[in-house]
């Protein structure tokens, strides 16, 4: 059985059998959890594909290296290293070795003969510490303190609730013993939760135990702990849910408050992404309003645009202007799941549903309740994907793999592609009738060339940008190299120019990048023609238009070199590159 060998960090490195589909993250579901806070929550996934293991990276924010080079998707070699954030992880195709221990397994479940009551609340602890450790989320680590509660108390039901303003409890987490009754919605004492909230105090009754989530002199929750019937909880059970509430309030607090630090950075980063959006340009103020329009409505809106547009910003733009701008923003690239997978990563799944399966996984549909689900390049999406979300668009219920019973969601879908989804349909490739759900609202984003003078707005700020970012005093741009970017098409669009304006701001020799700064395929002039002439010949008129400004700028100055160099806006050095290039001699040099 191939495995991986696991470095993280200021932990012991340890061995991971691979037996099934294994995601990689920081969400505490992961079947490989990181606590790197460098890892996405869902950064890469490995399975495998025809008899070889595949890991393939899930959009995260700071990508992964295969054996030291960016990778985002790898056939996986034995002894292949792939780092993502501060872990390294080493593959092997072979038997693992006897000496190498997994570390992680032997700490989480201890040897079998320890079944003493002291020995089972000694696990527990250690369980919920290592949940801490690796929670970001606050609901995952409350599942797991419920399971662990019930399973030590051999309680009847746990109940954790979050409390929001006077009491409301927007959601409520529920754990039962096996083979109980199934409650879906519990019976809660109203008065005994609400003395405990005013009191901040634990309170025990002969079947019920209910503590408090308490955390910086702030009461946000609660535990509930239904005995089961003919039973009476000892102080003992009330102190061990008092110290477990204590830890696991503090952990909530803590995951809270990195959540909204990383909201606030994302929202910073999006600030900064959001530059792609701006312009003047009439195309772009068109799609400024209908966003502002349309972010109103809770119905699915279909993006549609050439790559490098900007879909997933225009995404975050109508989930950030919603109702439910609070609530999760989940993002989905169906180009980038295998096929084998989608269904789970949409959906989720139960244990045991299929190879690899060691734990219940929520799916995105849940992940994003009350909030906005974004799948990019929906057109990717196999048939069999197709039909499950037609059927959760209908119902408003998921129902996770190898479960008995669905979910139910509250989910605005936002979904792009750059290809023509009506030619989809037309081809047979996509289904007319999640198509017509899709799109009940549509929106296209415009391509770079339309936009005119944005070309150069955008520009100047990616250039700003990238100054920063190098250290460096980059001014603007001359003539010539604006000259070149206005008349390029952009099959690239936004992204592309990006990418253009951060490679000429690290060749530029002087604070301005000029025209030989950019690469060659950007070298074009515009033109009125709708059929664009030939590279090579709109490459020699790029030429002949920068030999005319210098022959200008010549005259303009009287022949003197540093004068004609200043009204072009060009560094002295660059003027006389020019000149020996067009074979141009100056009357005089300064």
């Amino acid at each position: 059985m191939p495995f991986l060998v696991v470095c993280e960090p200021g932990r012991v490195a340890c061995t991971i059998p691979i037996d099934g589909v294994m995601r990689i993250g920081r969400d505490p579901e992961a079947e490989l959890a990181l606590i790197d806070r460098q890892v996405s929550r869902h950064h890469a996934v490995l399975s495998c594909e025809n008899g070889t293991w595949t890991i393939n990276d899930l959009g995260s924010r700071h990508g992964m290296r295969i054996n030291g080079m960016p990778c985002t998707r790898h056939r996986l070699a034995d002894g292949d290293r792939v780092q993502i954030g501060g872990s390294l992880l080493t593959f092997h195709d072979t038997a693992a070795p006897p000496e190498v221990l997994d570390t992680r397994t032997t700490h989480a479940a201890p040897p079998a003969l320890t079944t003493t009551p002291e020995a089972r609340r000694l696990r527990l602890f250690h369980e919920i510490s290592r949940a801490v450790a690796m929670a970001d989320e606050p609901e995952p680590l409350l599942d797991h303190m419920l399971a662990a509660i019930g399973d030590v108390l051999a309680a009847e039901v746990v109940i954790a609730g979050l409390l929001v303003g006077s009491g409301a409890r927007p959601r409520k987490l529920l754990w039962q013993r096996a083979g109980a009754k199934a409650v879906e919605e519990p019976a809660l004492n109203r008065e005994l939760i609400d003395a405990m909230t005013a009191r901040g105090e634990a309170m025990l009754l002969s079947g019920a135990i209910v503590a408090p989530l308490r955390a910086r002199g702030r009461t946000f929750g609660f535990v509930h702990v239904l005995a089961p019937a003919g039973r009476c909880f000892s102080g003992e059970d009330l102190d061990l849910v008092v110290a477990l509430a204590g830890i696991t309030a503090a952990a909530v607090d803590g995951a809270e408050r990195v959540r909204r630090a990383d909201g606030v950075d994302e929202a910073r980063r999006g600030e900064r992404r959001d530059e792609e959006l701006a312009g003047e340009s009439e195309p772009v103020q068109r799609l400024r309003a209908d966003l502002a329009r349309f972010a109103r409505a809770n119905t699915a809106i279909h993006l549609h645009g050439e790559t490098g547009t900007g879909k997933e910003l225009a995404a975050r733009a109508l989930h950030a202007a919603s109702p439910r701008a609070d609530e999760p923003f989940e993002v989905v690239n169906c180009a980038a799941i295998p096929d084998t997978m989608i269904e789970s990563e949409l959906f989720g799944h139960v244990r045991g549903a299929f190879t690899g399966a060691t734990r219940d996984r929520r799916g995105r549909f849940v992940m994003a309740h009350r909030g906005t689900l974004f799948l990019d390049e929906v057109a990717e999406l196999s048939p069999a994907a197709q039909a499950k979300l037609l059927r959760v668009l209908e119902d408003g219920e998921v129902q996770p793999l190898g479960a008995e019973r669905p979910t139910r969601v509250d989910v605005r879908l936002i979904s792009a592609t750059h290809k023509d989804l009506a030619n989809e349909v037309a081809a047979g490739r996509f289904r007319d009738d999640l198509y017509w759900r899709l799109a009940v609202l549509e929106l296209e984003l415009p391509p770079l060339r339309a936009r005119g003078g944005d070309i150069q707005l955008l520009a100047e700020r990616f250039l700003a940008r990238a100054a920063r970012r190098l250290g460096r005093t980059l001014t603007g741009f001359t003539p010539a190299a604006l000259a070149v970017l206005s008349g390029y098409s952009w099959p690239g669009n936004v992204r592309e120019l990006g990418n253009e304006i951060e490679r000429a701001a690290i060749v530029a020799d002087g604070p301005l990048v000029d025209a030989s700064d950019l690469r060659p395929r950007a070298a074009a002039t515009t033109t009125t023609s709708n059929q664009p002439r030939p590279l090579a010949e709109r490459f020699a008129g790029l030429d002949q238009l920068e030999r005319q400004l210098v022959q200008e700028g010549l005259r303009a100055a009287g022949g003197n070199v540093t004068e004609a160099a200043r009204l072009l806006g060009i560094s002295r050095i660059m003027m006389r590159r020019r000149l020996e290039r067009f074979e141009l001699v100056p009357e005089r040099e300064s």
